[in-house]
C-alpha cells in the first residue's frame, strides 16, 4: 500500500468517531472544525511574539549595559601663559572621565619649560577637583585638594614673563605623515618634523592639525631665537573620547 495511503473503513472508523464527539461536546470538542482550525493557525503568531518580545528585553539590556559603563577618557588643554628668554611657561588642563557618567576629575598646574630641550623644570600645582553627581536628584557637587600657596602674579612678575597674545589664524596649515607645513597657493614650507612633532607632543592623537597660532612681544638680543606657539589639537571631541591640545614650539623665521 503506498505511503499515506488510508484504507475507506479506516476513514469511516474515524469519521465516525469524530462524529460521536462532536455529538458528545458540541463546540467544546477538540475535533469541531474551528477550534481546530483556530488552535494550528494561532499557534506560530504567538511563537513569533515570544521570539520578538524575547529579542527585545535582550536589545535593552545591551542598551542599558553600555550606557551604564562608558569608555574612560582624557581631556587635555594646554594654555600659553608666556615666556622669557631662557622658558616658556603654561598652564595644563587634564580631565579624567572614568569609566561612568556620574563622575570625573579635573587637574591645573602651570608648567615652566626650557626652550633648548623643552625639558619641564616646575610643575606648581593649582587646582585638584572631584566632581560627583547624584543620579537621582542630577545634583552635582564637588570636592577639592588645598593646595599650597601660590602667588601666581608675584611668580610672573620675578620670572620677567611676557603675557602671549593670539595671531589671527589667516595662514593656511596642514599636518601629514612628515611633519607640520605651512601651505602656500605656489608651494609649501615645513615647520616642524614628524620626530619634532612626536618629541613635543609624546601623547598625541590621531587626526592632528593646528588650530591656533600664540606669540608674546619678547625681543631676544641680538642672534637669539624668537619662537611661535602652534596649538595642536588631536582626535575629535565629538563624542566622549580622549582628546587634546598641545603647544607645539617653533622657530619664527620658518614662517613666512
Amino acid at each position: 500500500m503506498p505511503v499515506g495511503d488510508v484504507p475507506p473503513e479506516a476513514r469511516i472508523a474515524r469519521t465516525y468517531r469524530d462524529a460521536r464527539l462532536i455529538g458528545r461536546y458540541g463546540p467544546r470538542c477538540p475535533r469541531w472544525p474551528h477550534r481546530a482550525a483556530s488552535r494550528q493557525v494561532g499557534r506560530v503568531p504567538m511563537i513569533g511574539l515570544v521570539k520578538h518580545f524575547g529579542m527585545a528585553v535582550l536589545l535593552a539590556l545591551i542598551a542599558r549595559n553600555a550606557m551604564a559603563t562608558p569608555e574612560a577618557a582624557t581631556w587635555r588643554r594646554q594654555t600659553l601663559v608666556g615666556e622669557n628668554a631662557e622658558y616658556f611657561f603654561r598652564f595644563v588642563t587634564v580631565s579624567e572621565n572614568p569609566a561612568e557618567y556620574y563622575s570625573h576629575r579635573r587637574t591645573l598646574r602651570l608648567e615652566r619649560v626650557r626652550k633648548s630641550d623643552l625639558r619641564v623644570f616646575e610643575q606648581v600645582p593649582l587646582r585638584d577637583v572631584t566632581y560627583t553627581q547624584d543620579p537621582r536628584t542630577d545634583a552635582w557637587t564637588e570636592h577639592s585638594t588645598t593646595p599650597p600657596p601660590f602667588d601666581l602674579s608675584r611668580y610672573l612678575a620675578q620670572n620677567a614673563v611676557h603675557l602671549p597674545f593670539s595671531d589671527d589664524l589667516i595662514r593656511r596649515f596642514s599636518v601629514d605623515s612628515s611633519g607640520v607645513w605651512e601651505v602656500f597657493e605656489d608651494g609649501r614650507v615645513q615647520l616642524a618634523r614628524r620626530a619634532d612633532l612626536r618629541r613635543q607632543i609624546p601623547k598625541l592623537g590621531e587626526n592632528p592639525r593646528v588650530v591656533g597660532i600664540e606669540r608674546t612681544d619678547y625681543e631676544p638680543a641680538k642672534g637669539g631665537k624668537t619662537f611661535v606657539y602652534l596649538r595642536i589639537w588631536s582626535n575629535s571631541a565629538a563624542d566622549d573620547d580622549s582628546w587634546s591640545e598641545d603647544l607645539l614650539l617653533v622657530n619664527n623665521l620658518v614662517l613666512r
